[in-house]
C-alpha cells in the first residue's frame, strides 16, 4: 500500500480524536479517543514520514533526517502556545476543534507529499526474520531498545530536580522548552555533521557526549545556571542522537527492499522504553523519602553508555577498527 493512504487514515484517525474528544463527557470516552485514536494516528503517521528522508535521501541522508526531526518540536512549540490561547478564549472544547482543524490541514499536506521513492514491493512478508540473521541488525535493535528506555528521562525529570535545588517555578518549566528547542537545533546541526564526519562516528560521538552531560552537568547542579547550562548541552546533543539512530538505518540492512521492513522494527523498539523508561526512573527517584534523582541521571547516563557501545559495535562490524575513517 502507498504511504500517502497510510497518512491518510492517520489524519482521520488524529482528527477524529480530537473531534470525538471534545463531546466527550465520561473519562472512558476520553481513553478511547485520545488514548486509542490518536496512538493509532499518531504511530501511522510517524513511520511513512521517517522512511521518506531514509528512501529519498544518500549523500545528505543524516541532514534531511535531521531537518524531519527537529520540526517536531517546532510544531510542540507551537500547538502548546496555540492550545494555551484556545483554552484561555474559547474554552476546552472549542480548543480540541480547533486543534482537530489544525491536524486535519497539516496531515493533508502530509499525506500528499509523503511520496514513495519507488512503487511499494507486493509479496512482501509481513514479519521477515531474515533481517535478524544480519548481526549489525540485530545490535541496531538494541541500540533503539536501550535508547528509548533514555530518551525521555531528562525531559521528564529536569524540571522536578531543579525545583528540588530552589529554582523558581517559571525557570524550572521553561528549562524543558529550552530543551526541547536545543534538540531541534541539534537534531539539523549533528545531522549535517554526520554526513561529513561519517553517521557512525558522529553517532557515537553524540552518545558520549550525552552520558558525559548528564554525569558532569546534571549530576552535579546545584543552582540554575548550571541547568540552563546542561538543557543547552543536552538539548543539542541528545537531538543529534536522535536523528543519528535513525539515520544509520539503512546501513544495517543489506538488502535495499528491505530497508522499509527494517526501518519499522527499528522503531517500534521504541514503544517499551517510551512507555516504562520514566516510570522505571520515577521509581528510583521515589525509593527514598527524599526524591533521589541521582540514581534516576546515572540511570539514564548508563543506558546511553551501553548504547553507545552497542554503536562502536556495529561500527567495528561495518569497517573494521579504523579509529579515523569516516563511516
Amino acid at each position: 500500500m502507498d504511504d500517502r493512504y497510510i497518512v491518510s487514515v492517520a489524519c482521520v484517525l488524529s482528527t477524529s480524536s480530537l473531534m470525538l474528544a471534545s463531546i466527550s463527557h465520561e473519562i472512558w470516552q476520553l481513553y478511547i479517543c485520545i488514548g486509542v485514536l490518536t496512538g493509532f494516528g499518531t504511530s501511522l503517521m510517524w513511520y511513512p514520514c521517517m522512511q521518506r528522508p531514509l528512501e529519498w535521501f544518500s549523500k545528505r541522508r543524516s541532514l534531511a533526517t535531521g531537518v524531519v526531526i527537529g520540526s517536531l518540536g517546532v510544531g510542540g512549540l507551537t500547538f502548546s502556545n496555540v492550545m494555551t490561547a484556545c483554552l484561555e478564549t474559547i474554552g476546552y472544547a472549542w480548543c480540541l476543534r480547533v486543534l482537530g482543524f489544525l491536524q486535519l490541514a497539516l496531515g493533508g499536506i502530509a499525506a500528499i507529499l509523503c511520496k514513495p521513492l519507488n512503487r511499494p514491493t507486493k509479496g512482501v512478508a509481513i514479519v521477515d526474520f531474515a533481517l535478524l540473521r544480519n548481526k549489525r541488525y540485530v545490535l541496531l535493535l538494541g541500540v533503539h531498545f536501550i535508547g528509548a528506555f533514555a530518551f525521555g528521562i531528562p525531559g521528564g525529570f529536569l524540571p522536578q530536580y531543579a525545583q528540588s535545588l530552589g529554582v523558581d517555578t517559571w525557570s524550572a518549566t521553561n528549562m524543558n522548552g529550552v530543551l526541547s528547542a536545543c534538540m531541534s537545533v541539534g537534531s539539523i546541526v549533528v545531522g549535517y555533521l554526520g554526513d561529513h564526519v561519517g553517521l557512525f562516528n558522529m553517532t557515537a560521538l553524540s552518545g558520549c557526549l550525552v552520558c558525559l552531560f548528564q554525569l558532569t552537568i546534571w549530576l552535579t547542579a546545584t543552582n540554575s545556571a548550571s541547568l540552563w547550562a546542561f538543557a543547552v548541552a543536552m538539548g543539542i546533543a541528545q537531538g543529534g542522537i536522535n536523528t543519528l539512530v535513525v539515520a544509520i538505518i539503512p546501513d544495517c540492512v543489506n538488502d535495499p527492499s528491505k530497508r522499509p521492513a527494517g526501518t519499522g522494527w527499528a522503531l517500534f523498539m521504541w514503544t517499551f522504553g517510551l512507555l516504562l523508561g520514566q516510570p522505571l526512573a520515577s521509581a528510583i527517584v521515589s525509593r527514598t523519602d527524599i526524591p533521589d534523582y541521582r540514581g534516576a541521571i546515572i540511570f539514564s547516563a548508563m543506558l546511553v553508555f551501553t548504547m553507545t557501545c552497542l554503536v562502536v559495535a556495529i561500527r567495528v562490524l561495518h569497517s573494521g577498527w579504523h579509529l579515523f575513517k569516516r563511516v
